[in-house]
Parts: structure tokens; sequence; C-alpha cells
């Protein structure tokens, strides 16, 4: 997996307020959205949902047939003073394959059936 690099973060290729990017490494059609939550009777905490909207018929109706996306990996900056405590796969029930630069993580997503949400709760640091 190639180094985080500062000039990545350019707003225009970024999501979500510059905070996250994901880089396709498969085929298929995805959309992203990236939510941070801050409430004082939580933890802090990101969350980047994944869903995968590849589907022959994609523009002519519901979705007939889930054709699952192979590995896609998000970038995600983290907000100033903090750090990543953990990172979850929810969909897939796991923890995540992370590499960390600064103040930035690279989270690896094997596959998307349908919809895969990246948790990454958060501590002061």
């Amino acid at each position: 997996m190639p180094p985080i690099l500062p000039q990545e973060w350019d707003g225009k290729s970024a999501l979500a307020g510059n905070r996250v990017k994901r880089i396709d490494t498969g085929a298929g059609t995805h959309d992203s959205l990236c939510l941070c939550r801050q409430n004082p009777s939580t933890r802090p905490s990101l969350t980047v949902h994944l869903v995968n909207l590849t589907n022959p018929m994609m523009m002519k109706g519901p979705i007939r047939e889930l054709i699952p996306v192979g590995e896609q990996e998000v970038r995600v900056r983290l907000p100033e003073g903090t750090k990543a405590e953990a990172v979850r796969l929810l969909a897939a029930g796991r923890p995540a394959k992370v590499v960390r630069g600064g103040t930035a993580l690279a989270v690896t997503v094997p596959s998307v059936l349908d919809h895969e949400v990246v948790a990454i709760d958060l501590v002061s640091g």
C-alpha cells in the first residue's frame, strides 16, 4: 500500500468535507458517505458507509441481482487532536486491515456485496 501523502487531500477528489477519499481498486459502481459523531454522551467516531450500486439494470428500476465488488481502499483523515482506537468492518463483522500515516488511515475493505460500514472509534491524542 503506498504511503499517505498530504497532497492527496485536494478537496476535489475527497468526500465528506475533505475527510474521506476512496481509492477504487476493483470494478463496479459505488457510493460513499462519511458521518462524524461527536455526541458528549458517547465516544467520538467516524463512520464510512460504502454502498455497492453495481447492477446490470442499474438505471432501469429495482436491483435484481447483487454483484459483489472486490477490494476497496478507503483513506480517512482523522479530526485534529484524535487518533483511531479501533477500526472495524461492521457488515463483515471483523476488524479492518489498517495502515496508519500521521493523521490519516488507509483501510482495506476486501469486498462489498451491498453495503459495508467502516467504523472508526476515536480517542483524544
